[in-house]
């Protein structure tokens, strides 16, 4: 969980994803698609498609990997609304508050939460492809904007996966409310090639400088011009990695590092709640999945260490704490 305003730490609570509702999917999803996968009635061209064979364990796979993104949206949610309510005391203070009143004048804590799966972003309203049966971004950011419309008006989904976010940019195509930004490899489409609200295309081989002068220019160009925005998804995916099989780019550890810091940065000077997701990763030797387990890895512990920075603690998993962390998940 994110702390509280001017806690020294940070305390991460780890749960276990709950499984999807069908009302959830719902929102984003065609009913008759949903109810054809959860049941094992799909066709072989759809099954085919998805890259998974049809199983039970998959079905629950697909729907926790969607409940994961919606209950950490959620979560966010809810403590934007205990933190507003507890502004309003502090505006207000009666008697009994005004004792235990904060009076620190530092701004508090950005509020993130994570989840260790999800990211599939090639699912569409009917249909998925590319390993991806239900968009869990889609769904939650559905969620949230029906449940706390008062809170969350307007989203920006911010796709690093070497794939172009296609199903994304078609269940968010002419909505005001999400905003779709998706940098992706030119020559790396296996279907036909969508529209975001902002696709920004990068060559075959890219390596980390070209890749971060990109996103920095275009992340600064959203701040300046895009407008407002209440809540972020940012999908982590690492196989833009030169150790990616199917990533045909040639980005470093440390370039990914950087990249994500650049995301980091970004929503902590807008104070833009994010909700962070897994991506793409694929070994090029089957036998060895340590650098994409490492840079899967990374997208967390970075993210907790930052948290970590921003209240002053500086106690966030240091790299020798990593493998006990793994190991317990």
């Amino acid at each position: 969980k994110t702390p509280k305003h001017n806690n020294t730490h940070t305390n991460t609570e780890f749960q276990i994803s709950p499984l999807a509702t069908i009302e959830e999917l719902s929102t984003t999803h065609c009913p008759s698609y949903i109810q054809r996968f959860l049941n094992g009635n799909m066709t072989d061209m759809e099954i085919r498609n998805t890259g998974f064979p049809w199983s039970t364990q998959g079905v629950n796979r697909a729907l926790s990997s969607v409940g994961g993104t919606v209950a950490a949206a959620t979560f966010i949610c809810e403590q934007l609304e205990q933190r507003q309510q507890e502004e309003e005391e502090e505006e207000n203070p009666t008697k009994e508050n005004d004792t235990n009143r904060n009076d620190s004048s530092s701004p508090p804590p950005p509020i993130w939460a994570a989840h260790v799966a999800g990211g599939t972003h090639h699912a569409f309203h009917d249909y998925g492809e590319g390993f991806c049966i239900f968009s869990d971004i889609a769904v939650a950011a559905n969620v949230i904007r029906q449940r706390y419309a008062h809170l969350i008006k307007r989203i920006l989904i911010i796709d690093l996966d070497v794939h172009q976010g296609n199903g994304n940019a078609v269940l968010f195509q002419n909505r005001n409310d999400v905003m779709t930004f998706s940098i992706h490899c030119q020559s790396n489409y296996f279907s036909k090639k969508e529209i975001s609200d902002l696709d920004v295309e990068v060559p075959a081989s890219c390596n980390d400088d070209t890749y971060l002068v990109t996103l920095r220019h275009w992340l600064s160009r959203i701040e300046k011009e895009g407008g407002e925005y209440d809540f972020v998804f940012y999908q982590a995916g690492v196989d833009v990695l030169e150790d990616d099989r199917l990533g045909k780019m040639s980005m470093s550890k440390d370039g990914v590092v950087q990249r994500n810091k650049l995301v980091y940065d970004f929503a902590k000077r807008r104070n833009i709640p994010m909700v962070i997701t897994m991506g793409g990763g694929y070994p090029k030797d089957r036998d060895d999945w340590s650098s994409i387990l490492d840079a899967h890895s990374n997208v967390y512990f970075q993210a907790h260490r930052y948290i970590s920075d921003c209240c002053g603690g500086g106690d966030g998993v240091k790299e020798g704490e990593k493998e006990d962390v793994v190991e317990s998940l």
